[in-house]
């Protein structure tokens, strides 16, 4: 029998912040050893009392860990709504140029408010292992 968590890796790269406008860089996620990825951006409720908010968000990906370039499509439906998710799912061995490394770049804006700030984080899910290969998940989810 197979599990779930046998195929599967979660990997933080923008750990949970209450974030002011501006984008937000997430942390490398590296993808070897998997055919898919997907990103999980969240979402929470606001602060400063701003009177409309965004929330973009993309992934990047790097042949070296040092040069980094969007990935075409890989974007997610603005998010409008406190207390929201939006995914973003990539063919890893699909991608046009198909690079080792990637990261999530979350970017919030706001109209209004006094210092508005809103909760975000995002998480890459990495599945479809290689045949022979076991994801490795653990309590921190590296």
């Amino acid at each position: 029998m197979r599990y779930t968590f046998e195929s599967v890796k979660a990997v933080t790269t923008v750990a949970p912040i209450t974030a002011a406008a501006g984008a937000i860089t997430g942390a490398t996620v590296d993808t070897r050893g998997f055919g898919d990825a997907m990103a999980i951006v969240t979402v929470g409720v606001t602060s400063g009392t701003p009177d409309s908010f965004t929330v973009a968000a993309k992934l990047q990906e790097s042949a070296d860990d040092s040069s980094w370039a969007d990935i075409t499509g890989a974007t997610i439906t603005t998010v409008t709504a406190a207390s929201k998710t939006a995914e973003i799912n990539v063919e890893l061995a699909k991608k046009a140029a198909s690079k080792r490394y990637i990261r999530a770049v979350v970017t919030p804006a706001f109209v209004g408010g006094t210092s508005p700030k809103i909760g975000v984080g995002a998480i890459v899910v990495l599945g479809n292992p290689e045949k022979g290969s076991k994801a490795a998940n653990s309590v921190l989810g590296n």
